[in-house]
């Protein structure tokens, strides 16, 4: 329970970790079989060195507190700093599109900004995300003389892609290959399990095939209205401003191509702090320069 997890684990760790050099501020949050611990860092602390004592402090622990239960998994030491946050959150509304809103966005959208330079990575939260259920009859498939891991093993050898070659075409090289990943419940349905009595038993003489959706772990409204969020991540190194300024414009002319129900709305965009700050110094550096030059005016004068 949150109360175990607090009391045997999240404490011990944390009054462990509290005298680590170089710690601002150390948070925890107990849940069910999970603890998570915060540690903030005085900028400019190395964060490689900071790790390492952070699991000699742990593996200390581990040994000197009997309260901490032996079946606790190796914990996990996940480095994080700003630029590791999206720089841009999209929110996408619709109506009628709503159950074909995630592939729709993911495809129309999601593939083009991931092409643009200094884009890192795109990632979508929430909406109806496409899965295809088999639900199998435990009975017939028995009296077929087949078992689960059959039907597994026959829909993992039958659901790939092959390459098929290459051909050449004056300097040009074009690779080929055959699509045999399913797409359809059909040609699910279609699968061959194996002959049974001289006959051919399919997948769907043992299950039915149903094209639905992932089960709903969240749900996103903007201004009250379903949809999703998208969420846009830079790459390492690159300018912010001019990353999310790519970003914005092809946001713009992407939204052309979607159907009229579908609306995207930019929920957060970090450059417009950076792009004020900046504004802020500018403006600051101005009136300072003037009241400078009026400073030394003045004692000229005198």
């Amino acid at each position: 329970s949150p109360e175990d997890v607090e009391i045997k684990v999240s404490e011990p760790l944390e009054n462990q970790l509290a005298t680590t050099p170089g710690i601002e501020k150390i948070t925890s949050r107990s849940l069910e079989g999970l603890s998570v611990i915060t540690l903030k860092f005085i900028w400019g602390t190395n964060l490689d060195e900071a790790s390492n004592d952070i699991r000699d402090r742990i593996e200390r622990s581990k040994r000197l507190l009997p309260d901490i239960p032996d079946e606790m998994d190796n914990p996990f030491i996940f480095k994080f700093n700003t630029a590791m946050m999206p720089i841009l959150f999209v929110g996408i509304t619709a109506e009628q599109s709503y159950p074909e809103l995630f592939d729709l966005i993911d495809k129309r959208v999601g593939d083009p900004l991931r092409q643009i330079p200094g884009v890192g990575t795109v990632q979508l939260n929430g909406g109806l995300e496409r899965q295809i259920n088999i639900w199998i009859d435990r009975h017939r498939l028995e009296g077929y003389g087949f078992s689960i891991l059959d039907v597994k093993n026959v829909l993992a050898r039958e659901n790939v892609t092959q390459p098929a070659g290459n051909i050449k075409s004056g300097f040009t090289d074009y690779l080929l290959r055959v699509p045999g990943e399913f797409a359809t419940p059909d040609e699910i349905n279609s699968v061959i399990l194996g002959k049974r009595n001289g006959n051919l038993v399919y997948l769907k003489d043992v299950a039915r095939v149903e094209d639905s959706f992932k089960e709903v772990t969240n749900i996103v409204r903007i201004n009250r209205n379903q949809g999703l969020l998208m969420m846009i991540q830079k790459q390492t190194g690159t300018n912010t401003v001019e990353v999310a300024g790519r970003v914005k414009k092809k946001l713009d002319d992407l939204q052309k191509t979607l159907p009229k129900d579908v609306k995207m709305y930019l929920v957060m965009d970090t450059s417009r702090d950076i792009i004020n700050s900046l504004n802020t110094l500018k403006s600051t550096v101005w009136v300072g320069g003037f009241l400078v030059i009026l400073v030394v005016w003045f004692f000229l004068r005198q």
